[in-house]
């Protein structure tokens, strides 16, 4: 099997979408409970960063925090906020919901997990402005230098472990370059794209990146490991939104329903074996030219338009 192609495998084995620990974050698990309500009426404001904790002690530990937040955005005119700026604090106020379903269910939990349906369904915008979002081509951030030469190719497994990781909110794509040899094209790199809900329920793929991993191999040897990941704060003020990572705190980013690691102490991206698990002569090849690049995401995302229903109808339910 060839090297790149079991490489690639990495999106089922969980392997590549190393994770920056957070700025602020003391711990791999990068939860904060101090607000970050202070923006003007009408300013796009986002969740705390203890909003992405993925167990039951911390979130419902915060929940006056996450309720203040929520209600903070419920009662804010939206209208003015860039559609980026929905997109992505919809997204999050997703997962949040995503997590506390999957917690064991009591009075405190549900009314929590009702206020984040409600802001994901007041921060849903029209199908038609969504459509402005959308992908336009392969997706080649910035980050990754001139598009010549890179190419997506499709993988042949229906979803990959981060795809679930993230409940559906974000969909990844495998881009090659570089000319072909008996370790296959030295440039590899996963690169995500946040999902969002229009206004009627149905879920869209955007152009909003979540994360970028890049590698670059002489022969067999890994010589560049390079990690970006979404940095929030960036996107709400209308900056480039990805961040380069210098440490790695859990895998996969911020905002997971659920880690496959983590690292505490964060390690050096450096550091990390990163060839060793990408080339991992046990995993199945994943990129194919049977299908073409986008060939998985329509049924994905109708599982998530199903979700977003369910989130829709517990928003208009009463309390």
């Amino acid at each position: 099997m060839r090297v790149w192609a079991r490489w690639a495998a990495l999106g089922l084995a969980g392997a590549i979408a190393c994770t920056p620990d957070p700025p602020g974050a003391g711990t791999s698990s990068g939860t904060d409970e101090r607000p970050t309500h202070h923006a003007p009426r009408g300013s796009a404001v986002g969740l705390p960063a203890v909003a992405h904790a993925n167990d039951r002690d911390t979130l419902l530990g915060a929940s006056g925090t996450l309720r203040a937040a929520l209600a903070r955005i419920l009662a804010d005119d939206v209208d003015p906020w860039r559609p980026e700026a929905r997109v992505l604090v919809q997204n999050d106020a997703w997962g949040l919901w995503q997590r506390l379903s999957g917690l064991e269910t009591a009075a405190n939990d549900a009314s929590l997990r009702r206020l984040a349906a409600r802001v994901v369904r007041h921060l849903a915008l029209p199908a038609d402005r969504l459509a402005a979002l959308a992908p336009a081509g392969p997706p080649l951030p910035e980050h990754l230098g001139p598009a010549e030469g890179w190419t997506e190719l499709e993988a042949e497994l229906p979803v990959l472990s981060h795809e679930r990781a993230f409940g559906l909110r974000r969909l990844f794509r495998v881009l090659l370059a570089g000319p072909e040899g008996p370790a296959g094209p030295p440039r590899r790199a996963l690169t995500s794209q946040l999902v969002a809900i229009d206004a009627e329920g149905k879920a869209h793929l955007t152009r909003l990146p979540g994360e970028l991993e890049q590698l670059r191999f002489e022969g067999d040897t890994l010589v560049l490991a390079r990690v970006h990941e979404l940095d929030r704060e960036a996107l709400l003020a209308g900056s480039p939104p990805l961040r380069a990572a210098e440490r790695i705190a859990h895998v996969p980013g911020l905002g997971a329903n659920a880690f496959l690691f983590a690292l505490d102490p964060p390690e050096p991206v450096a550091d990390l074996p990163c060839a060793r698990c990408h080339d991992d002569g046990t995993m199945m090849t994943l990129p194919t030219t049977r299908y073409a690049p986008g060939h998985r995401f329509p049924p994905l995302l109708a599982q998530a338009s199903e979700e977003a229903r369910a989130i829709f109808a517990e928003a208009r339910a009463e309390p």
